[in-house]
């Protein structure tokens, strides 16, 4: 395949308007399926979380506890993947003006496809966890030997776990960017390999990740602006808190949605503008 020669990228402003369109045909769909995702991930974590603190506050062994730990990291990553497989279905379900259903958002558990996919983006995830311990770990070593700093110091460990954090979640989104159409791509060819679809998805994106990334910045960017004003008018005027609240929390819920809207929409324009979309045949739907 030669897309990164041939292939028009596709612009953002119509990108954008062809999400805008979608939400509000699907206005009470989409959010609720965003909710649910939300709460379903919320419940997991929950869920991971309690025994990791009954096993750090027991006599379990140190060995065993990292062993807890890993387990409980997998699981997360593991289940993160089969949500992000639904909900990419409902957004692309939306987009494609087919019947949409929040139920959708648990499609992936019953999907081989699915399992194998969220598998291999868990393997990525650990990937980047290694890239981030063998970048960080040398830098904080000669950053603290320089200046004298010290875990001790609550700031100073505060700064270093969020820059850790911030580093290992940059690295993990560039490791998926390449990978980030396999979805779509196992969705409409059914029975298609994970080898054959992720090498698909790295060959249309092969060139554009830097565009496909800044249309999902660029999609958001209203959202988070009206979250940092929103934090900025409560701490002048805490008497309107709570009105401000409710809407951090829809801006949150908008933010969520366009960043899942983004992976088929961008998918689907890059077909479109260079005359690659398949027509739409109603007997290969899926029927819920």
């Amino acid at each position: 395949m030669s897309e990164k020669l041939t292939l028009e990228n596709p612009e953002y402003y119509k990108m954008l308007t062809v999400t805008r369109s979608a939400v509000q045909k699907n206005l009470g769909k989409a959010y609720l399926a965003a909710i649910v995702l939300m709460l379903i991930k919320g419940a997991v974590n929950y869920f991971c979380a309690r025994p990791l603190s009954f096993a750090a506050a027991s006599t379990m062994p140190g060995i065993s506890l990292i062993v807890l730990y890993v387990f409980v990291l997998i699981v997360l990553q593991f289940v993160t993947g089969l949500l992000t497989y639904g909900m990419i279905k409902v957004c692309t379900d939306m987009i494609l003006n087919r019947a949409a259903w929040v139920k959708t958002v648990l499609f992936g558990f019953n999907r081989k496809d699915a399992w194998k996919l969220s598998a291999f983006t868990t393997l990525l995830y650990f990937i980047s966890i290694a890239v981030t311990v063998g970048i960080s770990i040398p830098v904080i070593l000669y950053i603290f030997k320089r200046y004298g700093l010290s875990f001790s110091s609550g700031h100073v460990f505060s700064f270093t776990v969020l820059a850790v954090s911030a580093l290992l979640f940059i690295i993990n989104i560039a490791v998926n960017l390449p990978f980030m159409f396999a979805v779509n791509i196992a969705l409409e060819n059914d029975g298609i390999s994970l080898k054959e679809s992720l090498r698909r998805s790295f060959e249309f994106l092969k060139g554009r990740m830097i565009h496909f990334a800044g249309f999902a910045v660029y999609s958001v960017i209203k959202n988070a602006g009206i979250i940092c004003a929103c934090i900025f008018v409560t701490l002048a005027l805490p008497a309107v808190a709570s009105l401000l609240e409710f809407i951090v929390i829809i801006e949150v819920l908008s933010i969520v949605l366009k960043l899942y809207f983004s992976v088929p929409v961008y998918y689907y324009s890059l077909l479109a503008v260079n005359g690659l979309l398949k027509k739409d045949n109603p007997d290969s739907r899926d029927t819920e």
